[in-house]
């Protein structure tokens, strides 16, 4: 017998923590049961292990950690993967009916690319029941029985009654509940009319994300209002005014070497507001690009992850598992821009070369969806990044060849490590 290929090890002072990414399984041992099952796996000799190890190795076995040394892992997962793609029965999209933002962000991935006098400000109504009537028939044709649709832009409230009239048109195709929708305001947070977002929640939008990097200091001097306005403080009230009337509220902070280091002081203010008592945080590493000097894979960044989840835990935030894939099991996963055109990521709209249809057109593509490379089947990471995002191989400076193996491994022990208090805790006089 054997590890499985898929198991990656994080080793604590006292213990060791055996995930298996591909099936999201944990297994914690004290680290002498680990090192004598570790022995035991390299020479088979078992006559001199305790009861306890052999329950610890049993248990392992069961659930796959540990694997008959003739398995051929990387196949089995493939057609695992292939089987549960086609039997899926969730989808994802999001929709973008305007590009406009009332933002102007350093590390803004559409806005360096959006030329608006290529694009319609405002998506036509005609595009936009189209959009909902695509979505719905492609959903259906595809087995699909939940949906996320995220309400996407550009800012989406700027396109409010593009957004309106898309919802009311799902919910009439969609009369008599066969999907099971939920919606997603993802906002900047620095225009949220009261009377807008109440229209919205009568509508069924109850999930809310909105993103702050820091302390405002920091915030400001990143996420700029269009005419150079300082928008943290406004962002943070609206948080405060709104979040108890959503079901779901994430706060995306977007972390990156400049910003890092501010992080836990930025989780002091929201807890100070009581924001930790119905808000998940989302802590994402800004992806390296050609157009910023900001990334958060790096050491400089990444070795800050220890304190900044210990401490999100420590002040009673939930926070969001460390995951690199949007649509891992997705049967259909893709994005619609203002002129209705069909894109397989969000982070593609603009590409031209990557338009896979327009909702004008009433094709209803079955395969709308990222496989995985093939040079990812067999890595230990695959069930955490699922290959790694495909925009960023293909569109920033990183190379076609990049992989994030380390990042991926100090970000998850980071978060284990905090969850389950396992690092020591300055924090607690």
């Amino acid at each position: 017998m054997r590890w499985s290929i898929y198991v990656v090890c994080f080793e604590f002072d006292d213990s060791v923590m055996l995930y298996k990414s591909i099936t999201d399984g944990l297994f914690e041992l004290p680290i002498n049961e680990y090192k004598a099952i570790k022995v035991f796996l390299e020479n088979g000799d078992g006559r001199y292990l305790s009861d306890i190890t052999k329950k610890h190795i049993s248990e392992l076995y069961l659930n796959k950690i540990i694997v008959d040394d003739n398995i051929d892992e990387a196949k089995l997962f493939k057609n695992e993967y292939l089987k549960r793609a086609a039997e899926a029965e969730t989808g994802t999209v999001y929709f973008a009916p305007s590009f406009l933002c009332n933002l102007k962000c350093t590390y803004c991935i559409i806005g360096e690319r959006i030329n608006h006098a290529c694009h319609e400000k405002y998506m036509q109504s005609s595009v936009v029941e189209n959009s909902a009537e695509y979505v719905y028939k492609t959903t259906v044709r595809k087995g699909i029985k939940k949906l996320n649709i995220i309400l996407y832009g550009g800012e989406p409230i700027l396109a409010h009654t593009s957004n309106v009239l898309f919802i009311n048109k799902m919910t009439e195709l969609n009369y008599d509940q066969k999907i099971r929708i939920r919606y997603t305001l993802v906002t900047n947070g620095y225009e949220m009319p009261e009377d807008v977002i109440n229209e919205l929640l009568d509508l069924g939008v109850d999930n809310l994300q909105v993103t702050l990097d820091g302390p405002a200091y920091i915030h400001d001097a990143r996420r700029i209002g269009a005419q150079g306005e300082k928008t943290f403080d406004v962002i943070l009230q609206h948080l405060c005014e709104f979040s108890l009337k959503f079901k779901s509220v994430v706060i995306r902070i977007n972390v990156d070497n400049t910003n890092v280091g501010s992080i836990c002081e930025l989780i002091d203010i929201l807890k100070d507001r009581e924001l930790n008592k119905h808000c998940i945080l989302h802590l994402n590493l800004v992806d390296p690009s050609g157009y910023s000097d900001a990334s958060g894979y790096n050491d400089e960044t990444t070795n800050y992850f220890d304190e900044i989840y210990r401490y999100a835990y420590f002040k009673g935030f939930r926070v969001a598992p460390w995951r690199r894939y949007c649509s891992m099991f997705d049967k259909m996963y893709l994005a619609i821009d203002s002129k209705g055109n069909i894109y397989n990521c969000p982070n593609y709209m603009d590409v031209m070369e990557k338009i896979v249809g327009n909702v004008c057109d009433l094709k209803y593509d079955d395969a709308i969806n990222f496989g995985l490379d093939d040079r990812c089947v067999g890595c230990c990471f695959v069930g955490i990044c699922n290959g790694g995002c495909e925009v960023m191989r293909q569109n920033s400076n990183v190379g076609t060849d990049y992989c994030f193996k380390n990042v991926n491994y100090q970000m998850t022990k980071s978060y284990f490590g905090a969850r389950y208090h396992r690092f020591s805790d300055k924090f607690v006089n």
